[in-house]
């Protein structure tokens, strides 16, 4: 077979039915922050509640290298840099890096119409090292570069990030559709990751594996119990953005993605194989 058409990419889909107050936050209009020798400036003062910093988010990330999408229907922020993604929401004690839980000190706020975020987990979760002068008052933050393999992470940081990331572009679409965005699901992630990974050591490319176990076999013997439950796969693609735009190109793919009836959403993305890299969506509502 042409190389070039083994190296096309492949989807298929499948589907089943079945009391204690808040610490008040105090102004610290004179604290500063400064990213690599940089001061910045900040259009909304940080604030200091629980003894931690936040800051605007956006002149945060940027300065540390990143890029910034806003959700308003859900009051949440993803930074992205290289392949690792944050994710945050407001409220919430709770940040993801790639599909890795960070509980917080304290949760993410607006301010003025700004979002503010603690600026120490934000900041470590890009490998950035943190310091607090306190004479100065001042926050320090110094960006790493990976002394090994720069641009080139290691396939679980790739699987982790690469994963997540397919999970906040369905969601993306899911809200541009007027539906309500999906939870992350370790457990499905583990179902997903594991199906994907067996595709490309056993070379198939299949919902039913070998063993004619199927996605919904595969869920309940992991004992995940679900009312309706649906599967997407890929092969080939290379990246997030091109798997998500190949799925919501196929009718079956993006009824999936879109359906409202589906509530909880688990990834898993595989390099290797004939194909070069698997895809998996495990979805269900419990």
């Amino acid at each position: 077979m042409n190389m070039k058409k083994r190296m096309l990419s492949m989807v298929l889909s499948a589907v089943f039915v079945l009391g204690a107050g808040a610490a008040v936050p105090a102004r610290a209009a004179n604290i500063q922050v400064e990213v690599d020798g940089r001061t910045l400036v900040f259009d909304q003062a940080p604030i200091m509640e629980n003894d931690r910093v936040l800051v605007p988010i956006r002149a945060l990330a940027e300065a540390i290298g990143a890029s910034v999408q806003w959700q308003g229907e859900t009051e949440r922020v993803t930074t992205i840099k290289g392949t690792d993604v944050l994710s945050l929401q407001i409220g919430n004690y709770v940040m993801r890096k790639n599909a890795r839980a960070i509980r917080l000190e304290v949760a993410p706020k607006i301010v003025g119409d700004r979002t503010l975020v603690p600026v120490r987990a934000v900041s470590e979760g890009y490998n950035a090292q943190v310091d607090w002068d306190g004479a100065a008052q001042k926050v320090i933050v110094k960006t790493k570069i990976p002394p090994v393999n720069e641009g080139q992470p290691d396939q679980e940081q790739t699987q982790s990030s690469f994963a997540y990331r397919v999970f906040e572009l369905t969601n993306q679409e899911r809200m541009k559709a007027g539906v309500l965005p999906l939870e992350w699901s370790d457990s499905l992630a583990a179902v997903a990751l594991a199906h994907s990974k067996d595709m490309a050591v056993r070379g198939f490319f299949d919902h039913t594996n070998p063993e004619g176990l199927s996605p919904f076999d595969r869920m309940k013997n992991a004992g995940i119990s679900y009312r309706r439950a649906a599967e997407n796969i890929a092969a080939g693609q290379q990246s997030p953005e091109a798997v998500v735009n190949g799925w919501m190109n196929s009718s079956g793919h993006r009824a999936n993605i879109l359906n409202p009836q589906l509530t909880h959403l688990g990834v898993g993305y595989y390099a290797g194989g004939s194909y070069g890299s698997y895809w998996t969506q495990c979805f269900i509502t419990p």
